[in-house]
């Protein structure tokens, strides 16, 4: 319904409202009309009562029956004109009763009507609180991701200093292993050369211990077999190294895939687009979230605007009936137009945040950052190497 229509039904309203009040008033009036005609006419009839109980008395003042007769058909034609005025006035009346229903018709269904225009004004008001809601929403995933991506950023920072400490231990652990393995090994070679030195054999014989002490022997298995749990210790960290550097170079090269990058450089120069892009969106949610506040002002004052009409209203008067009518045609046409407005911006908002929730998402759990971190004390040698590889592949 455009505004042009609504504005004309308002004021068909207005002239049927007055028209009906001309008319009620006109039926008033001729109510009291046929009253006094009645009146009238019973006044009359009982004045013929009279005359007719005293037409011999007429007869012998004078005039004879010439002058009675003659009296009682004026009498006669007066009161057949008061009967057909009486049957005019009913046959008015009768017209004016069947017209005031077809007016009291015409204004149930413009009522009708407004009450269709304010439940879908009433309908609009919630669609437009629903809206208000959803940019709610969107604005607190936007902080959330806000917050989640700052907080990704200093476990970085953090897990980058992590990183240098680890690699440091890990130095100093594997050199004091590799002083510890060649100092065995030099001296299972010397203890084996002075052996070999105290008691020669033949090569064709079977080794034998010979003079060897027993504590020393001792002392000699056990330090093989440390160097045999250690070397299959670090067989197994390194196993498991490749196996997570493996699992890295995958990762890395999914994120290669799914972002269309060649190198790292590319893939960080795309995540701090993304980023930006995604501190643009967060600064046009704010703007978005002033325009609602704003919005939510004219509403204010729309709803106080629509209470002083309906004061108005309860104090009467067709005048202030139509200026309601039509300040809420206004008010309709004006809430129309920022639910349209509204709902344009909230869709922007959402074609554009979401796909860069997405990416954020993604970017995220190919990071590993939901992913819990193996304790130091454990795996300290594994931790070191990881990071060691993190930092030549250059993830941060």
């Amino acid at each position: 319904m455009s505004k042009t229509n609504v504005r004309a039904q308002s004021e068909q309203l207005f002239n049927l409202q007055v028209q009906g009040d001309k008319y009620a008033r006109l039926l008033v009036e001729q109510k009291n009309r046929m009253r006094q005609l009645d009146d009238h006419w019973k006044k009359v009839h009982d004045e013929l009562k009279e005359l007719r109980l005293k037409r011999g008395e007429s007869d012998q003042r004078g005039g004879g029956v010439n002058a009675v007769r003659s009296r009682m058909a004026d009498e006669q034609r007066e009161l057949m004109k008061l009967e057909n005025r009486l049957s005019a006035c009913r046959t008015r009346e009768s017209k004016m009763e069947a017209y005031n229903a077809e007016l009291r018709l015409r204004v149930d269904e413009l009522r009708a009507n407004r009450v269709l225009s304010q439940t879908a004004f009433e309908k609009n008001q919630r669609r437009l609180r629903e809206i208000q809601k959803q940019m709610q929403e969107t604005f607190r995933q936007s902080t959330m991701i806000v917050a989640e991506r700052d907080r990704i950023l200093s476990q970085a920072s953090s897990l980058s200093g992590q990183n240098v400490d680890e690699q440091e231990a890990f130095d100093q652990v594997f050199q004091s292993l590799a002083s510890i393995i060649k100092r065995e090994k030099e001296s299972a070679e010397s203890y084996r050369k002075q052996i070999l030195e105290q008691d020669p054999m033949d090569l064709a014989d079977d080794f034998v211990r010979g003079n060897m002490k027993l504590e020393d022997e001792l002392q000699l298995k056990r330090t093989l077999q440390k160097l045999d749990l250690t070397m299959l210790e670090d067989k197994q960290n390194i196993a498991s190294i490749n196996e997570k550097l493996q699992e890295f170079e995958t990762t890395f090269t999914a994120l290669q895939q799914e972002m269309g990058v060649d190198d790292y450089h590319e893939l960080v120069e795309v995540y701090s687009r993304k980023e930006e892009e995604n501190f643009a969106l967060f600064r046009y949610v704010q703007s978005t979230n002033n325009e609602v506040e704003q919005l939510e002002d004219e509403k204010c004052a729309l709803e106080k605007e629509i209470q002083k009409l309906k004061n108005d209203m309860q104090d009467g008067g067709a005048n202030a009936r139509k200026r309601m009518v039509d300040d809420l045609v206004d008010t309709r046409q004006k809430i129309l137009k920022e639910n349209a407005e509204v709902e344009r911006l909230r869709a922007a908002a959402a074609r554009e945040f979401q796909p860069l929730a997405r990416v954020v998402d993604r970017l995220y759990n190919a990071l590993g950052c939901n992913d819990i971190m193996p304790g130091p004390p454990l795996m300290q040698l594994r931790n070191a190497q990881e990071n060691n590889q993190r930092i030549n592949l250059r993830w941060w």
